[in-house]
């Protein structure tokens, strides 16, 4: 088969060497091979298509509201039994990213973020974590309640971030040391906390039974909206 001429439209004409006729096979460029709806964006704007990575291989758990830390709270302590609004988001390889979610207040009230410190004690800084091999050997353990890295704001309010997961830390996100707001804009994408490899069973089963699976938080807050209407 050889190609005779590429349409604009994305239709293209071939001919067969085992027959000189001359026929057209519309074949649409692989950007036009989803129907577009009428109020979509233009063809060459096409990246609505396919969601995000961590919306495609990722399932997003959240910490459960009755467990977070209230309103009054200062933040200005740094315990283990202190719990803000996070996020967890697991891929099917047991990896996970560790993150704020949409509830935390430096997300929702767009607190302006100073710096992002991994030094969580006077002798553990979190970006001295190193990891070898396939067995990812040497990094540091963590469970549900380690502390990853304190978030300083400019207001003077700092807060803990906690791993929420059992299991071997593989790195955190130093992108967070340059550009501490990508933590606020960018929670969920990539102002993720750390990669945290979960431990098997029990990381995952403890995992499930803390924290709330994205579509069973969703379905809490339709019915409390509707409640309230």
């Amino acid at each position: 088969m050889s190609v005779i001429n590429d349409d604009p439209n994305g239709a293209v004409a071939t001919t067969t060497s085992s027959s000189s006729s001359f026929s057209w096979s519309t074949i649409p460029r692989i950007e036009l091979s989803v129907p577009l709806p009428p109020s979509s964006p233009s063809s060459e704007e096409h990246s609505w298509l396919l969601p995000p990575p961590e919306r495609r291989y990722y399932k997003r758990y959240f910490t459960r509201e009755e467990e977070e830390a209230k309103e009054e709270d200062d933040g200005a302590s740094v315990s283990g039994a202190r719990l803000f609004p996070q996020a967890v988001l697991l891929h099917s390889n047991r990896i996970c990213l560790v993150a704020l979610s949409p509830r935390h207040p430096v997300v929702r009230e767009r607190r302006a973020v100073r710096r992002v410190n991994f030094q969580v004690t006077k002798t553990l800084n979190r970006l001295d974590n190193a990891v070898r091999g396939k067995g990812k050997r040497g990094g540091q353990s963590v469970d549900e309640r380690a502390t990853l890295c304190l978030v300083e704001c400019e207001d003077g309010r700092v807060f803990p971030v906690r791993s929420n997961v059992r299991g071997k830390l593989i790195e955190v996100n130093d992108r967070l040391v340059r550009e501490p707001n990508l933590l606020r804009d960018r929670p969920l994408a990539d102002g993720f906390v750390a990669i945290v490899l979960l431990k098997i069973p029990e990381g995952i089963d403890d995992l499930r039974k803390r924290m709330v699976a994205e579509e069973e938080e969703d379905a809490v807050g339709t019915t409390e909206k509707e409640e309230a209407s």
